[in-house]
């Protein structure tokens, strides 16, 4: 039996929320029948949107927003940009299209042999960046009929790879506390910040790291779209200091997606980890003692 919950109450512009599981399990065995539960706390926190940041703060029983390093909990407070609160336009990747029109002509948008945008435009440049492609993955081709008849056509790369942003859109994380394992909270101080940045069409770069007494750990990422098809990697550089043998390591994985093919599409990832690579939860449950 497995029962989750998912709490919580507004009061003046705080948002209070809990999450807990119960678990139980029964198993028989030699004519006599046992039965285990186990209760857990995740996160209880209170939350204060704050408008003019595009952000949330959140003070209590958190997890840090780690999409790099993977998140780690604490007993805290944290700053982090609030998706839900951005314009349409920034939420997710979006390819900018531009172009020049010799007369009067129609622009035609397809991905995947199938139109999905049409508009007329008056001679000169043009440029849309409101477009929403009808797929996460394959390039878009542009046709701009001129009213003589003729017309231009390129290709416009597009791929909605993780971590993929709009040019000049970025997200944040600042976090800091105890850490805890769900069961106790360590006396160990951490420190976590995340950034992500939309460069250009092209790439979006992103940066974390993890600051604790005894352990490091740096996490650097990108996404690239280009006309082959869409890559993303992240390499993550971990320092753990506190053992008797000072151990430091490091840690990949890249994903590619090629443009589709017709109705079928591919993907292909590779991830490697060294020997002396530490995760997060490993070396901070064992940098001090449970309070």
């Amino acid at each position: 039996n497995f029962l989750g919950l998912n709490t919580g109450i507004n009061v003046a512009g705080w948002q209070v929320r809990h999450t807990s599981y119960l678990s139980q399990n029964r198993s028989t065995g030699g004519g006599t029948t046992t039965s285990t539960s186990q209760y857990v706390a995740g996160e209880t926190y209170v939350k204060r949107p704050l408008i003019d940041l595009k952000a949330n703060l959140a003070l209590g029983d958190i997890s840090s927003n780690s999409p790099i390093i993977g998140s780690t909990p604490l007993r805290g407070v944290r700053l982090s940009s609030e998706e839900g609160m951005l314009p349409d336009e920034e939420r997710g990747f979006r390819p900018v299209i531009k172009g020049v029109a010799r007369t009067n002509a129609r622009v035609r948008v397809s991905q995947n042999n199938t139109v999905f945008f049409e508009q007329t435009v008056p001679p000169g440049p043009f440029e849309f960046d409101d477009i929403n492609p009808i797929s996460s993955l394959g390039n878009l081709t542009v046709v701009i009929a001129e009213a003589d008849g003729t017309q231009q056509t390129f290709t416009v790369p597009y791929s909605a790879g993780a971590g993929k942003l709009n040019p000049g859109s970025y997200r944040y994380s600042i976090a800091t506390g105890l850490y805890r394992n769900f069961t106790s909270t360590q006396n160990t101080t951490v420190v976590q910040g995340y950034l992500r940045y939309g460069f250009n069409d092209f790439t979006t770069p992103g940066m974390e790291v993890l600051l604790g007494p005894n352990y490091q750990n740096l996490g650097l990422q990108a996404s690239f779209t280009s006309r082959l098809g869409g890559l993303s990697f992240n390499t993550l550089f971990s320092n753990f200091t506190a053992s008797t043998k000072p151990r430091s390591g490091y840690a990949y994985n890249a994903n590619f997606t090629p443009p589709s093919m017709g109705r079928m599409s591919l993907y292909t990832g590779v991830g490697y980890q060294s020997l002396n690579y530490t995760i997060p939860s490993t070396a901070l449950s064992s940098d001090s003692s449970a309070l």
